[in-house]
């Protein structure tokens, strides 16, 4: 069984993630360490979100690094980015983050960073998976087990880096509201922003374990329109985190969702009238809006589709030399920046972009025409054989024929029991019947 997905390891954490399973990852992680960092003293760094199991993990995770000698550094609460920033700015071999990211609160899971902060390659996960299956290939030492250290400052150090790379970006005259989803950002995002000079409202920033991602965030972005009519209050910018802080979406101040591929749009034009948009290329990916491209194109600014995916975005960004990507869900990339998706950098990114045309960029990207798209979460068990069935094929073979301006996607969830269907057409009924006729298909197949 296959236990990383596209994202690191997630499950629930009652039941898939049990003690006894993390024990043995942690032991398999700190295997895979000391076979690639053969003779050297390694430490991990690992931070968590707020999620109650987050506690508990954390101690199984480290008591498996600990019985393999593998010191670990433990961060506290802290966005999943920072863990990847503390990595490559204090020398960690891995750094490991305890999260299932968008989630509700009962599930949490487990992402990998290698030394340079970025997602952990293929070959990594498959040599983990390898020792959990054969533990017998796995050195314990018991007599010399690894330390347990805790960084108080870790999330002072993650702000401070932040602000820095900023320093220059003034927002003394702005209001900010911001989304933290009761995750991991309650402290960081608001904090960056206050001292960026800007007058900074945050909600949703518990931290009592089980309202992490409930009706709040970026997956709830209705709660951004109660809260604007609500409290008749207006700001310049506004910001919805997912729970562990790697993804982003903005709103206009009436509260109209500004997804990842306007964001990105609005970032690669400001770079590109600047002649700092590396190689006048961005990556997304097949859910990019053909409307998007269309618009880029028109702006000089070429485009590349990558599957679904930050891992896989960021594999394509690195091979084309670009610097901007990212995806619809908020999900973006600025490799100058950060070698993976950090929502509060992509924040600060797009306020840029919009205060270098004085607003303008803002009103612009909501006049793209854009084509009619339709995304079906089908709830399935067996995910992972849809794609090869050959009634499927024959049925998406015959629709294909039929409609070959229709543009189709299918896959499986990599993180959850669900089969994805996405279709795009100009036309919204034409977009609506056909997305609906396939998720109906996907129900009768599977019975």
């Amino acid at each position: 069984m296959k236990r990383f997905g596209t994202d690191g390891i997630r499950g629930l954490a009652s039941n898939e993630l049990s003690p006894e399973f993390i024990f043995q990852i942690g032991k398999s992680i700190g295997a895979f360490l000391n076979e690639t960092f053969l003779g050297e003293e390694i430490t991990v760094c690992i931070g968590r979100d707020t999620r109650s199991s987050g506690k508990r993990i954390e101690k199984n995770l480290v008591d498996g690094l600990n019985l393999v000698g593998v010191n670990s550094v433990l961060l506290g609460i802290i966005p999943t980015p920072a863990v990847s920033m503390l990595c490559i700015k204090n020398n960690y071999q891995m750094g490991i983050v305890i999260s299932a990211s968008h989630n509700p609160a009962e599930y949490n899971g487990i992402k990998l960073f290698n030394q340079n902060g970025e997602k952990t390659e293929a070959q990594a996960e498959e040599r983990i998976e390898t020792f959990f299956t054969c533990p017998l290939l796995i050195q314990e030492t018991p007599g010399m087990p690894g330390r347990v250290l805790k960084e108080i400052n870790a999330q002072e150090e993650y702000i401070n880096s932040v602000v820095e790379k900023y320093k220059d970006l003034d927002l003394s005259s702005y209001s900010i509201l911001i989304d933290c989803a009761n995750g991991a950002t309650g402290v960081t995002s608001p904090e960056v922003f206050r001292k960026l000079g800007a007058n900074v409202e945050a909600i949703n920033t518990k931290n009592d374990g089980d309202s992490i991602n409930e009706k709040c965030g970026s997956t709830f972005p209705s709660i951004i329109k109660e809260h604007l009519d609500s409290t008749k209050k207006t700001y310049d910018f506004i910001f919805s985190h997912d729970g562990d802080g790697d993804r982003v979406l903005s709103f206009t101040p009436k509260g109209i969702v500004i997804d990842g591929d306007h964001m990105i749009t609005s970032t690669a034009l400001s770079r590109a009238s600047k002649d700092q948009l590396q190689n006048k290329l961005v990556v997304g990916t097949v859910m990019t809006n053909e409307g998007i491209i269309e618009y880029l194109k028109e702006n000089g600014i070429k485009f590349h589709r990558s599957n679904v995916g930050d891992k896989y975005v960021y594999r394509d960004m690195v091979r084309l030399s670009a610097e901007v990507g990212g995806e619809q869900s908020g999900h973006l990339l600025f490799l100058d920046k950060s070698p993976t998706g950090d929502g509060l950098i992509s924040a600060l990114e797009f306020v840029q972009a919009i205060l270098s045309t004085n607003f303008k960029l803002m009103e612009d990207i909501h006049n793209i025409p854009l084509y009619e798209q339709r995304l079906i979460n089908v709830p399935v068990r067996n995910k992972n054989g849809i794609l090869e069935l050959p009634i499927f094929k024959k049925a998406i073979k015959e629709i294909e024929e039929k409609h070959k301006n229709a543009r189709m996607v299918f896959r499986p969830s990599g993180t959850e029991p669900l089969f994805r269907v996405f279709v795009e057409t100009k036309n919204r009924e034409l977009t609506d019947q056909l997305a609906n006729k396939i998720a109906v298909l996907i129900k009768d197949i599977e019975g």
